[in-house]
């Protein structure tokens, strides 16, 4: 999951590998976005990313740009940007910046406001220039896996980039992996794009784990539309794994509890983490056919931050689900 801080404020985007093959990877990207004009309701969309094998081993080219679709469209498969990765560097790349050499670089980029709406309206723009290590390359980025902070090493590098007469910085945080070296951050002036949380599949165990021992565990992989307890299907692993846990422990009553951040009122907030736990609850309940009695709710908005307010990861950390399971070191 990316975060994006602008003059809108923070939003949420959630990126999910769909399928590695030996032709190349297939990403899906989904938004949703609480609207912001006279109507209200919600921004959402769908869009599907190829990137060829090729194209991760050496493409001096990055697009992060995906084209939603709301309607027939979206389901018409992944689009294609041959010659560009999407998320990542590719290989190649990565390599140069170790080497401490100045690459040629291409990045596209949107032309028309800030925003999922004006974005769903913008043109695309490909910026030309080069890609450099910056003065101090060596860094590392918190991002939650599977909930808990982890501190990943990152090259910090710059791209000099121009189009249509105008020069162009980006700021890229790249991951410390010759494999994979996924983009952690990008910056362009007070515009920030951060990968604050990655969530495995295979966390059931862990999150079992930690019931069983200290009887409160963060459930990873929940995600809401951006001020909403509207459940993103992205959440449907999650769900799953929780609900596979409460079958293999029948005898545990577990409350939901909500929290968030300290964006908004107190009195807003504590509404909001109260609809989210009562959201996760519900579909406990009649998705996955988990014993009402069994669950109990509770939402706590920004009076039990886990981290601090003042940054992208750590509102992202204080936005989340815990399970609390019923027992001496639990209360």
């Amino acid at each position: 999951m990316s975060a994006v801080r602008s003059a809108a404020g923070d939003r949420e985007n959630v990126v999910r590998l769909v399928s590695v093959t030996d032709a190349g990877v297939t990403y899906e990207w989904r938004f949703e976005e609480k609207g912001s004009d006279a109507q209200g309701g919600h921004l959402r969309g769908t869009a599907q990313r190829f990137v060829r094998t090729a194209d991760l081993a050496s493409a001096p080219r990055l697009d992060p740009v995906a084209v939603f679709g709301t309607g027939p469209a979206a389901s018409s498969g992944p689009q294609e940007s041959p010659g560009f990765t999407f998320i990542s560097l590719s290989r190649g790349a990565y390599a140069a910046l170790r080497r401490g050499a100045e690459a040629s670089f291409m990045m596209a980029t949107l032309e028309g406001g800030d925003g999922i709406a004006e974005a769903l309206l913008a043109t695309k723009v490909t910026l030309r220039g080069t890609l450099a290590p910056a003065a101090q390359a060596n860094d590392s980025l918190t991002v939650l896996l599977d909930g808990e902070p982890v501190r990943l090493p990152a090259v910090h590098a710059r791209a000099s980039l121009r189009a249509r007469g105008e020069s162009v910085v980006r700021d890229l945080w790249i991951l410390a992996d010759s494999a994979h070296p996924l983009v952690l951050r990008m910056a362009s002036g007070s515009d920030v794009m951060q990968v604050v949380r990655i969530d495995r599949p295979a966390s059931g165990d862990r999150l079992e784990q930690r019931l069983a021992t200290a009887c409160r565990a963060e459930l990873p992989g929940i995600y809401f539309a951006f001020g909403s307890a509207e459940l993103s299907p992205m959440s449907d692993p999650a769900l799953t794994a929780a609900a596979q846990l409460l079958g293999r422990h029948g005898d545990w009553l577990v409350t939901v509890e909500g929290h968030t951040d300290s964006i908004g009122g107190a009195a807003s907030n504590l509404a909001l983490s109260t609809r989210r736990a009562e959201a996760v609850r519900e579909a406990l309940v009649s998705r996955f056919a988990v014993a009402a009695a069994r669950l109990r709710t509770s939402g706590h908005g920004a009076s039990r931050p886990r981290d601090v307010n003042a940054t992208l990861e750590g509102r992202a950390r204080n936005r989340r689900v815990e399970l609390v399971r019923q027992c001496a070191t639990g209360k």
